[in-house]
């Protein structure tokens, strides 16, 4: 498991829980902060960056970002005593480190990478470029409603009848917001939004289901370091070479990569952490901060119809990102439910009854209890190390009444021998 390719990936110290009161009100809002910014981003990059390489910006945005990111936690493992591992990825068990292999592992990463980041920042930034960036958000932010419903393939959790509700709620939306009289937005723009809320839908449900690969501030860097690598080569190619940078670019850049991806980040990872999923109402700031900064600072204001479309998909979001669904029919199929055990039988096909226990005179029951566990279990052991049957003594015959596949009940302590033999009903006394 154990690969010197990603030495960063490593135990990050869990974030503690939060505290009533004071305390968990300053957790929400430094969690909140991290959406409100993310909002701005769509701001930001049509005032301060090229517009005409969305690519670039997304490539140079991860990549820097992860970096940083990527160094923050190796400083901090530092200052807590840790020394950095050089672990791909920290499993919780030996079992999933002898399921998983380095490649298989790195395999998954790449896949998380590219969806998360890859897709999803470049398909972000066109669609930044050709909408405006309230429009661009609100489209993005159908990505719960992606999660809902790919969850029932990757997951095998069925989307319940509010997740349906949200979908058609999501469509109709949409429907209102882009077809709505004087909107005239690009396709291309649309398209774009809508595939990267589907590439990010579908990169979640992944993370879920892929769970172990790592902690999630040290995956989310590997993810951002990846991803723009891999963004890197696609847009030279589309692009070309960006155009040498001004003083206002390169400033915005900066506030692009540290405080809108780094610290950005790792705020929203362990903040969302420890509220649970109650953090998912925060994603949304993200669209809501981007309209008004839109209709305020650009004069980017919705119509009716657009408004009304906005509020329904915004509705449609929260409500994808609260819903949970429920385990499908072919899920719940699959897990047999555990088979009772027979009672053991005797030889002759009567039904064996245990030897009563006796409590010996001073002893307390629980002690008592514990002892009697203690002697079968320790009776059992070495009945599967000799390979012979607790109800059969050596060289007997086996049974033929018990399967050969159930297992045999543990046996119990026997009473002491009586000297006189019990009577039984209907024999000769």
């Amino acid at each position: 498991m154990a690969s010197p390719r990603f030495p960063a990936l490593a135990a990050s110290p869990a974030p503690s829980a939060p505290r009533r009161g004071g305390a968990r009100l300053g957790l929400v809002a430094r969690t909140a902060l991290a959406p409100a910014l993310w909002g701005g981003t769509y701001a930001l990059f049509t005032e301060t960056l090229p517009t005409s390489h969305p690519l670039s910006v997304a490539a140079g945005r991860s990549l820097v970002g992860g970096l940083l990111l990527l160094a923050w936690v190796r400083s901090r493992r530092t200052a807590l005593g840790r020394a950095p591992s050089t672990a791909l990825a920290a499993p919780r068990s030996a079992d999933l480190a002898a399921r998983w292999s380095p490649d298989r592992a790195l395999a998954r990463l790449v896949t998380l990478a590219l969806l998360n980041v890859g897709f999803f920042s470049a398909l972000l930034f066109l669609a930044a470029a050709r909408l405006p960036g309230g429009t661009a958000a609100i489209l993005t932010s159908t990505q719960p409603l992606v999660a809902a419903f790919a969850a029932w393939p990757l997951l095998g959790l069925r989307p319940g009848r509010a997740a349906l509700g949200a979908g058609l709620l999501g469509v109709l939306g949409v429907a209102l917001l882009v077809a709505a009289p004087g909107a005239a937005l690009d396709p291309l723009g649309v398209g774009a939004a809508l595939g990267a809320a589907g590439a990010m839908g579908v990169g979640t449900v992944l993370v879920r289901r892929w769970r172990g690969l790592g902690p999630a501030l040290a995956l989310a860097a590997w993810q951002l370091v990846l991803g723009g690598l891999a963004l890197a080569p696609l847009a030279f190619a589309l692009e070309g070479a960006p155009p040498s940078p001004t003083a206002t670019q390169l400033a915005g850049f900066a506030l692009l990569a540290t405080v809108g991806t780094a610290w950005t980040f790792g705020l929203w990872i362990r903040g969302a952490a420890a509220l649970g999923p109650g953090a998912a109402f925060l994603g949304l700031l993200s669209p809501l901060v981007a309209t008004g900064l839109g209709a305020l600072l650009l004069g980017e204001r919705l119509g009716a119809l657009e408004a009304l479309g906005a509020l329904l998909v915004l509705a449609a979001a929260g409500a994808g990102a609260v819903g949970g669904g429920s385990p499908s029919a072919t899920t719940s199929a699959s897990t047999p439910p555990a088979p009772a055990t027979p009672a053991p039988a005797r030889p002759d096909g009567r039904r064996s009854r245990a030897p009563a226990r006796r409590t010996e005179r001073g002893t307390p029951r629980s002690a008592h209890a514990a002892w009697t566990a203690e002697v079968e279990r320790q009776h059992g052991t070495r009945n599967a190390e000799r390979g012979t049957h607790p109800d059969r003594r050596e060289g007997s015959p086996p049974s033929t009444s018990r399967s050969p596949t159930t297992p045999a009940p543990p046996r119990t302590t026997p009473a002491p021998p009586r000297t006189t033999p019990p009577h039984r009903e209907g024999e000769p006394s």
